[in-house]
């Protein structure tokens, strides 16, 4: 049987690429921004959270969703939701050791220097520290 010799194609020389036909699509309507407050934001997470523990709690999806999902994949989904929760509810979400604690309290006196000599006004308390700006509401 003869061998067949393959000459190289250049791409001048290769034929056009069948593309398939053109889809007119509808218009994409994109709802208006809405802004939500922090209370709103925690109600809706609470009632789809719950929503989703009622609809796992059926038959066996929890135990399916289990065998169907790696273990680190679930790991950092909890770990964002229960990040989120606690930043809704204004607690805390990292551990400062003492070592940067102690970090922090030298860095203070330079920072309100500096505040002031900005012309801006600092009011410090145990838990936070407001800073405010002539002019700026």
């Amino acid at each position: 049987m003869p061998v067949k010799k393959f000459r190289p194609i250049y791409q001048d020389q290769a034929p056009a690429p069948k593309l398939p036909p053109k889809v007119a699509l509808d218009p994409i309507t994109v709802p208006a921004r809405r802004k939500y407050n922090k209370d709103e934001l925690k109600t809706d997470v609470q009632y789809l959270s719950q929503r989703l523990i009622d609809y796992l709690k059926e038959g066996d999806r929890f135990e399916r969703l289990l065998t169907e999902t790696k273990a680190k994949d679930m790991t950092v989904m909890l770990g964002i939701l229960t990040e989120k929760m606690l930043l809704l509810e204004g607690q805390p979400t990292q551990i400062i050791s003492q070592q940067q604690h102690k970090k922090l309290e030298d860095a203070m006196p330079a920072l309100l220097e500096e505040i002031k000599r900005r012309g801006m006004k600092a009011t410090l308390t145990q838990q936070k520290m407001d800073v405010t700006v002539p002019g700026h509401a």
